[in-house]
């Protein structure tokens, strides 16, 4: 049986600092992920996502125990992204290195997965011209898994505002998917 990530804070607060290592592997992938996007450079999301560990041990005394661990940590992380895009003062769009990459790689592939790249690539595409939160909001639901309710403690919001901003931002995506953009929202 897995240990709570509560669990596993109580333990550090108590003095087993080496329990944190536990939290660092279950989401250093989700952190480092969040940290391409905002830096689309490998090298630059690594040592963002070492930074949010650092920051998230230093601030770890002040986390509430009735909060989810991972929504926390994930708002700690979009907001040290934040701060790297304000201190590079440069906007980008999230997938650049992969759609430069994708027609590469597509000319030694067999038509079917070249398809289903083409489509993913198309949706990936659709999902960076969203608002960050937007965007974001929807990898968390869809791509993480979290729940409503999680989404709601991330973006510290009410769970009817997180469902409508949900819906919302599918129904951009899909006006974006049919080339009808007027994301201005």
């Amino acid at each position: 049986m897995e240990i709570s990530d509560n669990h596993i804070v109580t333990q550090i607060k108590q003095g087993d600092v080496e329990a944190y290592s536990e939290l660092v592997q279950r989401y250093q992938k989700p952190v480092f992920n969040l940290m391409y996007r905002f830096s689309q450079s490998k090298i630059d999301a690594a040592e963002l996502t070492q930074d949010v560990f650092c920051k998230a041990f230093e601030k770890l005394p002040g986390f509430q125990n009735d909060r989810n661990f991972f929504s926390w940590l994930y708002s700690l992380a979009a907001n040290h992204g934040k701060d790297f895009i304000r201190q590079q003062e440069r906007k980008r769009d999230g997938l650049q290195f992969y759609t430069e990459n994708i027609e590469h790689e597509n000319s030694y592939l067999p038509l079917e997965i070249v398809e289903k790249r083409q489509e993913i690539n198309t949706m990936f595409i659709a999902l960076s011209r969203l608002p960050h939160e937007k965007r974001e909001m929807l990898l968390l639901r869809y791509q993480q898994g979290l729940s409503i309710k999680e989404l709601g403690e991330t973006f510290d919001l009410s769970t009817s505002a997180v469902k409508m901003r949900i819906h919302r931002s599918l129904a951009l995506l899909q006006n974006e998917l049919k080339g009808e953009s007027h994301i201005n929202e």
